[in-house]
């Protein structure tokens, strides 16, 4: 049984870690030019010695929430799967604001189960809570790999927006459990570490 995991623990998760993404990089164990996967990542940010116990008690519950997602998506039904690819394109190419908005309409919508629901409104929570930090352009890690500091004016491909998007669509497959906000870390946490890889080392 894993611990309450809110929308603010998944911030302080994702910050913790994109505050010191060198540090998770330098205990990945990948062959160079593959990318690391997300329990690569897990992996290594739970060796990091910088974190606080708070931080290694998420990463921990992260993992766990991660790992129950990934053996249920092999049983998610077709109407679900093409609830994730509706979730997908409505939130592609879309600010932080656009985004919520998107999952606003949604979550509007007949006819949604209670996971859907769920996910939709634990997906909103997410990108509600890092708005101003997270998912900000302005969050030191980004100028790591942004070519431009406000490159998404046009078309919101930013890195803020690129872990913005992955963590939406990961919290709405995942539902409104704590294993959902667990599971949505971590999928924040490896996307965000997968792309700094990437661009320095990929």
């Amino acid at each position: 049984m894993l611990l309450p995991f809110t929308a603010a623990d998944h911030t302080k998760l994702v910050r913790a870690v994109l505050d010191r993404p060198l540090h998770v990089i330098k205990y990945l164990n990948v062959p160079r030019g593959q990318s690391p996967s997300t329990l690569d990542v897990a992996d290594a940010a739970l060796k990091v010695r910088a974190f606080d116990p708070a931080t290694k008690a998420r990463l921990q519950a992260a993992r766990a929430g991660y790992l129950r997602l990934e053996a249920e998506r092999a049983q998610f039904s077709a109407s679900f799967n093409e609830h994730l690819e509706r979730v997908h394109a409505a939130l592609a190419d879309k600010s932080i604001a656009e985004m919520i908005a998107a999952l606003d309409h949604l979550r509007a919508q007949e006819g949604l189960d209670d996971r859907s629901k769920g996910g939709l409104e634990l997906a909103r929570a997410i990108l509600v809570d890092g708005a101003d930090s997270i998912y900000s352009p302005d969050f030191s890690v980004y100028e790591l790999l942004d070519t431009a500091t406000h490159e998404a004016a046009a078309g919101h491909t930013t890195g803020a927006h690129q872990v913005a998007q992955v963590d939406a669509e990961c919290a709405a497959a995942a539902g409104p459990t704590s294993e959902g906000g667990a599971a949505a870390g971590l999928c924040s946490v490896g996307a965000a570490a997968v792309v700094i890889y990437d661009a320095f080392f990929g």
